[in-house]
């Protein structure tokens, strides 16, 4: 290549912006070269060590334009398709950026830096299956890489394979013990397969190393919760308000913390599920013992029932007026945190709801009559380990004398058509809001459930009920023992191997034929 007679020679330029990236002078570095190129402007080497500089110092655009003249010259460089994927990334193109990775791999597929951008980048999208062969094939060829471990044990988590999660994200601690990430990764797979003390540890490191991480207190909350440390699980779980996207809407309300009550107007508002709003009910009593009004807002189909609880002067369903008369306002899921809740002191008498008796329902067969439930919401993080298909509950269906009536609503009650499913009374056409469900469940022998509303429903209605739980339960069931001081009428029935209901279907049927006795 030839150059002006009035300035150096391309080598001799490339030789010292490579010298001041090497010292770690990125300005010096792009500054030259820019003076470089503005000579040579389509010389690949300047144009790849400019777009390194740019990227040292986080000029994701000047790295795109860079990028884009190595590769016009040499289209299937595979550092050039990378340097050009991440700054994409940065600029708020992901799909684009993710086509320049593939590239990448495709132009040399051993290319470590577009194969670890990639596996980031599907796995912060959540398509593990996609990452984790990349992310298996990192491991192997960087074993001293803690990032790679973390998404490798978060792509795993993800997949429902907690113990080899539980592996990656001990070597990502093992590489990185002042990442915080990486310790919320070792809890929250310690707190799947039941290991509550070593939960506790790794969350407690996490929120050490970092102290304002809301996902850090969040999960430490939760595993305190569950080992029944209830007043320090709630204080912690505050921190649920601060993490993006989390938070309730609240209207424009001062917000209750501990100001006096009397002559007070305060809403309860509404938060989660509908499962957390029964869950919270037993607390309206103790406010409105202080003197308060209590106002509450639930979800729509469920104001006929709420109506009914102890302590609630007004129910308002979401998407409804509320009134123009309110002073404060609490998160429900705040109340035991401000009501200083703690295990032994659970307050508030079950049963805390009565459904109507003017409610038209199913005739219901002689006999013993059992509701079911197999499936929750299916836009729950959690959904794909709490739910089941209702083929599974075959055993039940063949129990002589006995009924099962079907409480599932909404797309997954028509799985029960399938031909290996067991013989139902499908109620749902009765089912118009919980109040119906709840006059239905009252006239039930009793429910088998799985972790989800009617859980709540049954146990707040003090009706005998079995709910079928996954390992690492959600932190309101522990994680052992078949009771729970928030539902006394509740028996808990759990997985012993994850992914498998086999077992506590067929611990079930035993019950019910009488032949079994639940354990302890």
């Amino acid at each position: 290549m030839s150059h002006p007679p009035d300035g150096p020679p391309p080598g001799a330029l490339v030789e010292q912006v490579e010298a001041h990236l090497t010292a770690g002078r990125a300005d010096k570095a792009l500054a030259l070269a820019d003076s470089a190129l503005a000579l040579h402007p389509t010389h690949p080497r300047l144009n790849r060590l400019a777009a390194r500089a740019a990227e040292n110092l986080g000029r994701p655009a000047e790295v795109a334009t860079h990028a884009r003249r190595l590769l016009a010259h040499k289209p299937r460089d595979a550092e050039g398709l990378t340097l050009l994927g991440r700054a994409l990334d940065q600029l708020g193109q992901p799909d684009a950026a993710e086509v320049a990775w593939r590239a990448a791999i495709a132009a040399a597929p051993s290319a470590i830096p577009a194969r670890l951008a990639l596996a980031v980048h599907l796995t912060a999208r959540r398509r593990d299956e996609e990452a984790l062969p990349l992310l298996h094939g990192l491991a192997r060829d960087l074993p001293n890489r803690p990032e790679v471990w973390r998404n490798l044990g978060n792509a795993l988590f993800r997949s429902r394979r907690a113990g080899a999660a539980l592996e990656a994200f001990w070597q990502a601690t093992r590489l990185a013990p002042d990442d915080p990430h990486a310790w919320i990764g070792l809890g929250v797979a310690r707190r799947r397969l039941d290991r509550l003390p070593g939960a506790i540890e790794a969350q407690r490191r996490a929120v050490a190393l970092a102290p304002e991480l809301p996902e850090a207190n969040w999960n430490l909350a939760t595993a305190c919760l569950a080992a029944g440390r209830l007043k320090e699980g709630f204080a912690l779980y505050e921190w649920r308000l601060k993490r993006p996207g989390r938070a309730p809407t609240l209207p424009d309300l001062p917000l209750w913390h501990d100001q006096p009550l009397a002559g007070r107007r305060l809403l309860v508002a509404i938060e989660q599920g509908i499962g957390d709003m029964i869950q919270m009910l037993r607390f309206l009593p103790a406010l409105a013992e202080r003197g308060a009004e209590v106002t509450v807002q639930c979800h729509p189909g469920c104001g006929r029932l709420f109506q009914s609880a102890p302590g609630a002067a007004r129910v308002v369903e979401a998407g409804a007026a509320l009134p123009g008369d309110l002073d404060l306002v609490v998160p429900a899921m705040s109340l035991p945190q401000r009501l200083g809740i703690d295990a032994d002191d659970l307050p508030g008498a079950l049963p805390c709801l009565r459904p109507p008796t003017d409610v038209d329902l199913p005739g219901l067969p002689a006999g013993r009559c059992v509701g079911v439930v197999w499936a929750g919401n299916p836009k729950h993080e959690d959904d794909r380990r709490r739910s089941l298909h209702p083929r599974l509950l075959a055993p039940l269906g063949r129990l002589p004398g006995t009924t099962l009536v079907s409480l599932q609503v909404g797309a997954r009650a028509q799985l029960a058509a399938g031909p290996d499913s067991p013989p139902l009374l499908d109620a749902a056409p009765w089912l118009t809001d919980l109040a119906a469900t709840a006059a239905l469940i009252q006239r039930l022998d009793t429910v088998v459930t799985v972790d989800t509303a009617v859980a709540h429903l049954a146990g707040a209605l003090g009706h005998p009920a079995l709910v079928l739980l996954p390992t690492g339960a959600d932190w309101r069931w522990g994680p052992t023992g078949s009771s729970t001081p928030w539902y006394p009428a509740l028996t808990l029935v759990r997985q012993t191997k994850p992914g498998d209901w086999t077992g506590p279907v067929a611990e079930v049927a035993q019950w019910l034929s009488g032949k079994g006795a639940l354990p302890p």
